[in-house]
């Protein structure tokens, strides 16, 4: 039988030795962890400090931390068939814009193997682009000259000098767009125009 009790240091100095602890109830009547912050503070880094997390307002990092394989399961059992709201999915998009993919990169491109594993995914689950599908993306993501122009006559008007360090984040900020992009927008069309 699996043993059910908890392995923290502190619940393993108390099983050990439960005679060598004295128990308080502190509070000071606030709504934020003042107290328990300031005494975390004061106890760390001695033996009597048993705190897993140095920070009284957030639970601990699992960040880094490995998990069993039934733990990945439990987890994917227990996200499965859970719908994402639309204010849910929208903090997810913002939390994540401007930031890298983990798998990009430095340039901002998508390594080969990325690129070949995310088309076998899409074939394995039978997504195959039509042509016409293909073309329709193309049409969404082709800028017209018009706009071409205008993002150019903004960049030009704005001052910026494109030898100085900070070039492209500076013109991103100007355009409104991530810097991974507007790099891109910059190597297709602003060396054209020069």
């Amino acid at each position: 039988m699996k043993d059910k009790r908890v392995h923290t240091p502190f619940n393993n100095a108390l099983r050990k030795n439960p005679e060598a602890f004295e128990w308080e109830t502190w509070s000071d009547g606030s709504s934020e962890p003042v107290l328990e912050q300031a005494l975390l503070d004061m106890f760390f880094g001695t033996e009597q400090y048993y705190n897993l997390n140095p920070v009284a307002s957030r639970p601990p990092s699992h960040k880094g931390r490995s998990k069993s394989e039934d733990h990945k399961r439990k987890i994917s059992e227990s996200l499965t068939g859970k719908e994402r709201t639309s204010e849910h999915c929208k903090n997810l998009s913002k939390a994540r814009k401007g930031k890298p993919l983990p798998w990009a990169l430095p340039d901002g491109t998508q390594p080969k193997e990325v690129v070949e594993k995310r088309a076998a995914s899409r074939v394995a689950n039978g997504k195959k682009w039509t042509r016409e599908q293909r073309e329709n993306a193309s049409k969404i993501h082709s800028l017209s000259e018009e706009e071409i122009n205008r993002r150019v006559s903004l960049i030009e008007g704005s001052g910026l000098d494109p030898q100085k360090h900070g070039f492209v984040g500076k013109v991103a900020n100007l355009l409104g767009f991530t810097r991974q992009y507007t790099g891109k927008f910059l190597k297709k069309y602003w060396r054209k125009t020069e």
